[in-house]
């Protein structure tokens, strides 16, 4: 009887071994498929931040391009030429006589 004692008991420490090994085996595989799953994450972050920033590019460039077409539209807008030729055309507005400008002192 002491022998069959022994064996159960050495039975349940074979036992509670095994459990902690298949323990530990689980939580060494959780752990490399987390840094796995991390890994894989950070690496389709950086490839979504690299396609958002080649579209940001192509928007900047678009608008620096819009940008200097506006300038040119103002810079064609505010010309002396146009605006007196706007003023004869369509206010009917002529150049002073010399004789007409009546110069006045500041007091």
């Amino acid at each position: 009887m002491p022998f069959l004692r022994e064996k159960k008991e050495q039975m349940r420490r074979d036992e509670g071994r095994r459990g902690r090994v298949f323990a530990i085996y689980s939580l060494c595989i959780i752990i490399v498929f987390g840094l796995v799953l991390l890994y894989s994450y950070q690496y389709m972050r950086i490839i979504s931040l690299n396609y958002e920033i080649a579209h940001n590019k192509n928007i900047l460039s678009r608008l620096r391009i819009e940008n200097e077409a506006l300038k040119s539209s103002i810079t064609k807008e505010y010309s002396l030429v146009r605006i007196k030729q706007e003023a004869e055309k369509e206010f009917g507005l002529m150049p002073a006589d010399p004789s007409q400008v009546v110069w006045v002192q500041e007091p």
